[in-house]
């Protein structure tokens, strides 16, 4: 596992898999009469917050750590990052100082957590093969149960699934220098929520 150096500012990427040690100062929130946590959230999964440590002598700075199991724990893509205060006095004041965006990208070493696109391709692809294999109507595939009648809906999420896969792979190509081109841009609709294979509060 890779370890990055001490910094002093969020990282603005991050590989799964790798520790990062940064510090953070902000004379509005010192460490002497305040607790600092760093969280990261990218609107799917249950936000990651990091409780930082003081300065060893007083001061207003902290060091947060994010371990590579931490990391490894995390989904590929873009995250919302933001240093929430806690008043040491009084807990129940709080306030939020620096926040910005972040990219996780997948660690060359370690296997990281599957983006929402690539978790449904996975599913869709799991129950279209499930279903070819057998002769009931229905089928149960990782708790999610598939019907012949919508076969047709299941090949155009899937489509539509892919190319999200593809899209985020060409933005962490990007991220790390690596360019594409001569290609046609094809843009997809969402697919229709009656299947429930994905928030029906989306819009579609």
């Amino acid at each position: 596992m890779s370890v990055v150096a001490t910094k002093t500012c969020a990282p603005s990427v991050i590989e799964s898999g790798a520790t990062y040690h940064f510090t953070v100062s902000n004379s509005c929130y010192p460490a002497t009469g305040w607790t600092m946590q760093f969280a990261l959230n990218n609107g799917i999964d249950a936000p990651l917050l990091v409780t930082a440590t003081p300065d060893s002598s007083p001061g207003t700075g902290f060091t947060v750590t994010l371990t590579a199991v931490q990391t490894a724990a995390l989904a590929t893509g873009r995250y919302t990052w933001g240093e929430v205060f806690t008043s040491i006095a009084t807990p129940t004041e709080k306030a939020v100082g620096l926040d910005g965006l972040l990219n996780v990208l997948p660690g060359i070493t370690a296997t990281a957590k599957p983006s929402e696109a690539q978790a449904m391709v996975a599913l869709l692809l799991g129950g279209l093969q499930a279903l070819a294999a057998a002769t009931e109507k229905t089928v149960s595939f990782n708790g999610q149960s598939f019907s012949r009648d919508n076969v047709s809906e299941y090949r155009k999420e899937l489509v539509y699934w892919q190319s999200r896969v593809i899209s985020e792979q060409k933005k962490i190509d990007a991220l790390r220098g690596i360019r594409t081109g001569g290609e046609i841009g094809v843009t997809f609709d969402r697919p229709r929520a009656t299947l429930g294979l994905y928030p029906a509060s989306w819009p579609h």
